[in-house]
């Protein structure tokens, strides 16, 4: 009776044994043809900012003290860099000269990335009061990126870029101390073949009525897309890699108002 009952534990341990070996070949060739994207997380980046907004006379309100429409042109450039562990599958990039690159795993890559960013927008300034003031807008954004890929391994490297229009929203909400001094939390949101967000707290000293300087911080995220289902075990020739941009770090700003 006790040779059959160790013949039948045997028998479910080889069972057991072999889904686990299952499993572990399963993972291995999911993780080998698994499509991964670049990465930039960089917790130290500056961000450039500057924005001019006409106002023109008939635009404003009928009280032009509670604020009035104008037209916004903005421009943000932030660039980081990070290193990022590929621990298996592949990146495959549309590389500058237009043919495709695929980089293999498993490797650490050295990535850096520069973004610029503009817009044209509608904005609308709403002042409640003397201290408070909410800044909508609403309009076309343009992207830009290029990437820099260094291979950790074998010292390999990949440059490539991208550019996307989107439709870009925002809204800046104020608290004036004074006539020079402010508080003010900008976020923007842009959508299209990619997406970013954008928020940023920040002290503004204003010289002049129509100049003012901003110092702050900033985080930024930015994501362009590629082709393809990343958190697919299969892939298509033409398949891309997504690039996600994350950073954060001090903004110094200037604005302008005609």
């Amino acid at each position: 009776m006790s040779s059959i009952k160790a013949v039948a534990l045997s028998e479910r341990m080889r069972k057991v044994l072999l889904l686990l070996l299952i499993g572990v070949a399963s993972t291995a060739c999911t993780s080998a043809s698994q499509l991964y994207r670049v990465k930039v997380n960089d917790d130290s980046s500056s961000l450039y900012v500057a924005n001019a907004t006409i106002r023109p006379e008939g635009w404003q309100n009928k009280n032009p003290e509670r604020g009035g429409a104008g037209i916004e042109f903005g421009y943000e450039h932030q660039s980081g860099e990070s290193t990022q562990q590929l621990p298996g599958g592949f990146i495959k990039l549309d590389a500058s000269g237009g043919s495709n690159v695929t980089i293999n795993g498993p490797q650490y890559l050295r990535n850096s990335a520069s973004a610029d960013h503009g817009h044209v927008a509608f904005n609308y300034l709403l002042n409640f009061g003397k201290h408070f003031s909410l800044e909508p807008e609403v309009g076309i954004g343009y992207d830009r990126m290029n990437l820099h890929l260094l291979s950790l391994t074998n010292s390999a490297v990949v440059d490539t870029s991208r550019n996307i229009l989107n439709v870009t929203l925002g809204v800046t909400p104020r608290w004036n101390f004074s006539n020079h001094f402010a508080a003010e939390g900008r976020i923007r949101f842009g959508q299209g073949s990619g997406n970013t967000s954008l928020y940023n707290p920040a002290f503004v000293y204003s010289p002049a009525r129509n100049v003012s300087l901003s110092v702050g911080y900033a985080w930024r995220q930015q994501w362009f897309s590629g082709k393809g289902d990343h958190s697919s075990a299969t892939t298509a020739p033409g398949d891309t890699s997504d690039i996600e941009l994350k950073y954060a770090g001090p903004s110094i700003g200037l604005r302008i108002n005609f």
